[in-house]
């Protein structure tokens, strides 16, 4: 099936549902007739800027970019409220984040499209950030600041 129309199914299903995670969302893409793995489906959630908030009844449920801060002010998580610790080596960042969240902490980052940043790689809790020459670490720390207030 074409990309198009399975990211188009994805916005329906998370407008429509609540679903808190990508073994749910699979699942239902699957009943649907899509054949994807979870790493397909990742990439569509961080190519979508697919993000996750607070629900008082399932813990976190994803949310389209354009619908973050459209709930209640109380209820929406920050991409910066996930991240758990911030370490640089050798032009290279680690963020550590909640479990399920590093995707959308690296597509915030990604979408900041930040000079002192060539790009960001998400697992499930864990983002890589790799600066861009010449820029040193405590330039990427400091451009990153006023977005990652808290940790760095």
């Amino acid at each position: 099936m074409i990309k198009s129309n399975r990211q188009q199914d994805i916005r329906e299903i998370i407008v429509s549902q609540k679903i808190s995670g990508q073994e749910e969302l699979l699942s239902i893409l699957h009943t649907k007739g899509y054949s994807i793995t979870q790493a397909t489906l990742s990439r569509d959630i961080k190519e979508m800027g697919i993000a996750k908030i607070s629900d008082p009844g399932k813990g976190y449920v994803y949310v389209l970019p354009q619908n973050i801060g459209v709930k209640d002010p109380q209820t929406v998580m920050k991409p910066g409220d996930s991240v758990l610790s911030v370490e640089f080596t050798y032009h290279i960042g680690v963020i550590k984040t909640m479990a399920g969240f590093a995707s959308g902490v690296g597509v915030y980052i990604d979408s900041l499209r930040l000079k002192e940043i060539s790009g960001t790689i998400a697992g499930d809790d864990t983002v890589l950030i790799i600066s861009r020459q010449p820029h040193t670490d405590s330039e990427v720390k400091h451009a990153l600041r006023p977005f990652f207030p808290k940790i760095i």
